[in-house]
């Protein structure tokens, strides 16, 4: 592991931000990590199910994210301004957990996408939680 990355190893919040990461490790047993403003994170791979929150704000070099289908933990996304993404895979199997996500200024997510996304967000039952039935889906 490169030795300007903090250490990944526990599971207290990781914040990576302003580094010079391209890939991230492997990230096992983590719930929080963030990586705002890591102008070359181009790739974000396999993701712990234990992850409740991800925030890679303005990382404008992000292209690639892991499949969300068994994200089933994941309370918060924040991806906006990464202006590469085209989309994140699987992400509209774990909305009934999520409560808020954000991708404003994502300029290259597919329109399949945002339809795909918007629709399921919309037939998720208001009789969910609070949390739930609360969704804040910007993008």
């Amino acid at each position: 592991m490169p030795s300007h990355l903090p250490k990944l190893l526990d599971d207290a919040p990781k914040d990576l931000g302003g580094n010079d990461v391209h890939t991230l490790p492997s990230l096992s047993g983590l719930s929080k990590l963030g990586g705002n403003g890591c102008i070359y994170l181009h790739t974000i791979r396999d993701l712990p199910t234990s992850l409740k929150f991800l925030y890679a704000v303005d990382c404008p070099a992000l292209e690639t994210m892991p499949n969300f289908s068994e994200m089933s933990n994941m309370r918060e996304l924040d991806v906006s301004d990464s202006h590469k993404l085209t989309e994140v895979s699987g992400l509209d199997k774990s909305l009934n957990s999520m409560a808020w996500i954000d991708m404003k200024r994502c300029s290259n997510l597919t329109t399949d996408f945002r339809k795909n996304i918007l629709q399921v967000s919309l037939s998720l039952p208001l009789s969910l939680p609070s949390y739930r039935a609360h969704t804040c889906l910007y993008i």
